[in-house]
């Protein structure tokens, strides 16, 4: 990170910063740069940072890009990050927004199934950090109606189309490693909604999103519960899927090419979904927890 520094390379891209007011508060021992009316009530959406000197470490609210290219397979995220200087460590917490093109009746197959479990944990939506990165995303206008749907009737009427996202997460924390170059998590995440389908439930992952000179690559694996399982894995051009669902995968598997491939202008990324071999979820598995020796487990998977 840096504070009023340059950029260390000039290829360097910005995962968070902030601009505005800049000062220094002697009670928490912080320098901190945001708008005058973020500084006098942090409840309100902008960007973010702070500098607390006698802990080594920069935190941040509002937008954040994780400066990854998955071609087709678009993001969208805030929330707020920490990076402790002293120990070397990235993390954030994000509300996050995947698109891509994939057949919307596979999606709503998968909505429906992880929808309908009854023993899952919701996701807590009046929590301080998701109202405020929904500001962050959609504004405080409407926000602010999706805040008051919530309290009315303890969900959302329908998705706005501002809010509509091929799936969407209100709950990923992840944690950069270095050794790996990507970003990961393994254990509990939120699910908002798939499709058209309103989730809004936690469940198990493996989480990974890896910054690689040759393309970026993506793998998420959602262990819903014992029997239930998703597997979404993007190299570049390619998104392959794999579920423990038949009928989610006979979809996919019946498509015909032309129906799961994105025409692309000349010097564009190719795009095509299609299903993975059980064998790649495997391989998946077995390299992501060979940095997990250390960290404490997701859950019983």
């Amino acid at each position: 990170s840096t504070f009023l520094t340059g950029r260390k390379d000039y290829f360097d891209l910005p995962i968070t910063s902030a601009s505005g007011l800049l000062l220094y508060d002697p009670e928490i021992s912080s320098y901190i740069i945001s708008t005058p009316e973020k500084i006098d009530d942090t409840a309100l959406p902008g960007r973010y940072l702070r500098l607390e000197t006698d802990k080594c470490l920069l935190y941040s609210e509002g937008p954040v890009d994780l400066t990854l290219d998955y071609g087709k397979v678009t993001m969208v995220a805030a929330g707020n990050t920490t990076h402790r200087a002293d120990e070397d460590l990235f993390t954030a917490h994000l509300v996050l927004g995947l698109d891509f093109p994939f057949s919307q009746e596979a999606l709503q197959v998968m909505g429906y199934e992880i929808d309908s479990l009854p023993n899952l944990e919701p996701v807590d939506l009046t929590s301080e950090h998701y109202q405020l990165a929904i500001r962050d995303l959609l504004g405080e206008d409407l926000a602010g109606e999706l805040e008051k749907q919530l309290i009315l009737t303890g969900g959302y009427e329908e998705i706005p189309g501002s809010f509509f996202h091929t799936i969407f997460f209100d709950d990923l924390p992840l944690k950069w490693n270095q050794e790996t170059r990507s970003f990961r998590h393994n254990g509990k995440i939120g699910i908002g909604n798939i499709g058209d389908v309103q989730v809004n439930k936690k469940v198990n992952a493996y989480v990974e999103l890896v910054e690689k000179g040759s393309g970026d690559i993506l793998d998420i694996y959602l262990q819903v519960d014992r029997r239930t399982w998703y597997y979404f894995a993007y190299s570049p051009g390619s998104l392959q899927v794999l579920s423990s669902n038949k009928k989610f995968n006979k979809i996919i598997f019946d498509l015909k090419p032309s129906e799961r491939r994105v025409k692309t202008k000349l010097g564009q990324a190719q795009y095509i979904y299609s299903l993975a071999a059980p064998r790649r979820l495997e391989l998946f598995i077995n390299r992501f927890l060979e940095y997990e020796q250390e960290e404490t487990p997701g859950g019983e998977f």
